[in-house]
């Protein structure tokens, strides 16, 4: 089984770099620590509460970030889980037969989503230089930069599957983890797995289409209406909604640059 320690971080693909960092500022209060790029595009990792996210950005017309977010649209790509061991990880992956899509000899691998109920997964030992998570003052409760919104504990990955009992025994298999929730909302089910520093959520809902993907990070506040005043006052308009974890606020996908992004309370 793969031995997940961490979120390494959550990867957005969008064509505006610029508008996706000054969200996670402005309205998430998020802490960028790395701006680089990389063969085909401009990158940049922040910390909005205790969530790493990474920022793609295509920086030609025919790069493969260029590609997916012609084909998909601007959106969350994919979830890079930290292992204890790549080469270990690696074996788990040629075991259970998974494609790997894009592979640097001892840094990571991408497994394809098809493999892995929508998923598309990175896998990688490597930790970031200047990591706010790294740093020994840090508190996972109060998590990095202002925290605008109060951001407290684990985020949820959220992914739209078509059978969340399949989709979620199956992810407790690859990792050993047990499924911590299992609930219902009208006719969505979700199952949700527990890794400490994150949560996943395998979320089936008919109103979300049959394509599974990397559908949504959902942030837990102490307080949504504190939250709801503060992201008004960022300029970020914000519309309520139920989710399986409690009463929940979705930030509008125009300002957020496709990433979906639920602001919740929980319940549980």
């Amino acid at each position: 089984m793969l031995t997940v320690t961490r979120h390494g971080h959550v990867n957005h693909y969008t064509s505006d770099y610029d508008a996706a960092l000054a969200v996670h500022r402005r309205a998430l209060g998020g802490e960028v620590f790395s701006e680089f790029g990389t063969p085909g595009s401009r990158n940049a990792l922040s910390v909005v509460g205790s969530t790493c996210l990474q920022v793609f950005s295509p920086d030609a017309p025919d790069s493969p970030v260029a590609s997916w977010i012609g084909r998909f649209g601007a959106s969350w790509h994919s979830l890079e889980w930290t292992v204890a061991d790549l080469a270990e990880a690696e074996e788990v992956v040629a075991a259970r037969g998974f494609r790997v899509t894009d592979r640097m000899a001892g840094r990571y691998v991408f497994l394809h989503p098809k493999d892995l109920h929508g998923l598309c997964l990175e896998l990688t030992a490597e930790h970031f230089p200047g990591d706010p998570r790294e740093q020994p003052e840090w508190d996972p409760d109060v998590g990095a930069g202002g925290n605008l919104l109060g951001i407290t504990g684990p985020a949820t990955v959220v992914l739209a599957v078509t059978d969340a009992a399949a989709a979620g025994e199956f992810f407790a298999g690859l990792t050993g983890r047990d499924i911590a929730h299992d609930d219902t909302l009208g006719a969505a089910r979700a199952t949700t797995l527990d890794f400490g520093d994150h949560r996943l959520d395998c979320l089936a809902d008919p109103g979300l289409g049959p394509r599974e993907r990397l559908y949504a990070l959902r942030l837990p506040v102490p307080d949504l209406a504190s939250a709801a005043a503060s992201l008004t006052a960022s300029g970020v308009p914000a519309t309520p909604l139920s989710t399986t974890e409690g009463p929940a606020l979705v930030l509008d996908t125009a300002a957020t640059q496709g990433a979906r992004i639920e602001i919740v309370q929980r319940t549980r």
